[in-house]
């Protein structure tokens, strides 16, 4: 924005201008807080401008009711806004490079992609990643629980359904070889490719695809290597991973891989290890955004029965504008979670009583003169810890009450059964003892073996049709 004369106008320059909530929202990224905007229910005729510079940017009969506590608007005035959004360019995880493609994969191309199972990869709709937020969801996982933890909101869980839900990836019953094989690798690479380079980088893959004539076997291994190194199991330079050549070995039977269960393990063991730009970056960016409660949004996501075919980066840049933490942009997590991943996010709060049991700790141990930002600052930080310290211990439960090697988990059924026997035994030759106040002896056995531990599941459901 520039002020009258046309010149850049200085932070300092704008904070004389602005009201400290003005200069918040608009040169610090801030948010107001929902519902409490002069314009947010109103709906008169006229034009809203940049309060700022003035300038024109939506009519009023562009404005629409999100139900989200903010003022929306289908459409702005012709050049008025420039959208810029997220950046995905410098992430080797973005999808871009499949959409690119498009336009040259004639019909026999597409006939054979559908039949490999990858039929979903021919109608992306985000050819972006959104990397702010991608860059704190993966470090909510935690490896135990094998989900998501978003504090105070829910656990979204790492499955290979819900790769499948949003990738619509196959998940056959053949495994994915992924290792080095050199001498495979060597024979592969002779026949696919020229001058002995067995890792063409990906721009060069690119072009092998679009200018190969026919789409036969050669056209599908093309196929694969090129999907698993942007996307699939993308690769930290610009090359494909040599990795991927033992799965070519029976492409015919491709459409019969277990790709979803591949993506879930590698995720899983790439985020465990705080590899937080490894694995497929695609799929943690729509389990997120799929899991919100969007209803009220009116987003026009269609009827696509997998995520990546529904989810366009224009909901994708809206949605996660809203989501977006007041008082840190790179944090996320303001909107709310959808049902089925709330009963679970309850438990990260167990500590305290449940949410409510910790919403009134907070307030009990909030010191009077705390501001509104510092408060929702302090909330979220206790939410992380409490989150981290039920996951740990968590582990220490599993790892106590494990039964060691060698130990029968019939045989400590039968212990157990005979320690509770013996318990009523002993209670009923000890019972003229309680007159003298001596305790009966008490025999404690491990009922690990045959106690089951009960298991809290979050069933994956779409958000569209067939999903």
């Amino acid at each position: 924005m520039a002020s009258g004369d046309n010149k850049p106008r200085s932070e300092e320059e704008w904070r004389a201008v602005l009201s400290p909530e003005q200069f918040h929202v608009l040169r610090q990224k801030g948010t107001e807080l929902p519902g409490t905007g002069e314009y947010n229910k109103f709906y008169g005729g006229g034009v809203y401008n940049c309060t700022g510079c003035g300038t024109p940017l939506y009519k009023s009969t562009t404005k629409f009711d999100s139900r989200c506590g903010w003022p929306a608007f289908f459409e702005g005035l012709p050049g008025a806004i420039t959208r810029t959004g997220f950046s995905g360019d410098q992430n080797g995880a973005s999808p871009a490079p499949i959409i690119k493609l498009y336009s040259s994969l004639t019909q026999d191309k597409r006939d054979a992609i559908v039949s490999m199972g990858h039929g979903s990869f021919l109608d992306i709709k985000c050819e972006q990643l959104h990397n702010p937020l991608i860059s704190w969801f993966v470090q909510c996982y935690e490896p135990a629980r094998r989900a998501f933890v978003v504090p105070c909101c829910g656990a979204i869980p790492l499955t290979e359904e819900s790769v499948h839900i949003m990738t619509g990836l196959p998940r056959g019953q053949l495994e994915v070889k992924y290792y080095a094989d050199y001498e495979l690798e060597a024979v592969i690479a002779a026949r696919l490719f020229h001058g002995g380079n067995t890792r063409p980088k990906v721009s060069d893959l690119i072009k092998m695809v679009e200018q190969y004539v026919g789409a036969d076997e050669s056209f599908k291994e093309m196929w694969m290597l090129f999907i698993m190194s942007p996307v699939v199991a993308p690769t930290t330079d610009n090359k494909m991973s040599n990795k991927c050549y033992p799965m070519l070995v029976d492409i015919a039977r491709a459409n019969e891989l277990n790709l979803c269960k591949f993506v879930a393990d590698e995720l899983h063991d790439h985020l465990s290890n705080q590899k937080y730009t490894k694995g497929c970056l695609l799929y943690c960016m729509l389990r997120y955004f799929d899991a919100l409660q969007t209803d009220h949004f009116e987003l026009e996501l269609g009827n696509a029965k997998f995520a990546i075919n529904a989810w366009s980066k224009l909901a994708i840049d809206a949605v996660g504008a809203l989501d977006v933490q007041e008082y840190d942009t790179t944090t996320f997590g303001s909107l709310e979670l959808k049902d089925e991943y709330k009963d679970v996010g309850a438990l990260e709060m167990g500590l305290f009583g449940g949410p409510e049991g910790f919403d009134s700790w907070m307030k009990l141990n909030t010191h009077p003169s705390c501001t509104q930002k510092q408060r929702v600052k302090a909330f979220t930080l206790m939410q992380n810890f409490a989150s981290s310290l039920n996951g740990l211990l968590s582990s220490l439960v599993q790892g106590l009450t494990q039964c060691s090697d060698g130990e029968s988990s019939d045989d400590d059924a039968d212990s157990y059964n005979e320690d509770v026997d013996m318990e009523l035994s002993e209670h009923d030759a000890h019972k003229n003892d309680a007159s003298r106040n001596v305790p009966a002896p008490r025999k404690v056995g491990c009922a690990t073996g045959h106690a089951k531990k009960k298991m809290i599941v979050s069933p994956v459901v779409g958000t569209r049709n067939g999903g």
